[in-house]
């Protein structure tokens, strides 16, 4: 295997396990830094919570919650 081979192109998927803090800010960084390089990259959460309930059932008790 070469570096190039490890390199993301225009179109790369990219898929994230867990959408708590540093899942969220994961996927945040690799967009914000790929529209600084003009890059078009797809981005998947997978989280097995469901966030759109309020209350214990979405929440792990973390400080920060991304909207």
């Amino acid at each position: 295997m070469t570096d190039q081979s490890l390199q993301l192109e225009d179109g790369s998927k990219i898929g994230i396990i867990g959408g708590g803090p540093a899942g969220s800010f994961c996927a945040f960084f690799i967009l914000d830094t790929a529209l600084r390089f003009g890059m078009d990259l797809h981005v998947d959460i997978y989280e097995p919570r469901n966030y759109t309930k309020p209350g214990p059932a979405a929440c792990n008790m973390c400080v920060i919650v991304l909207r």
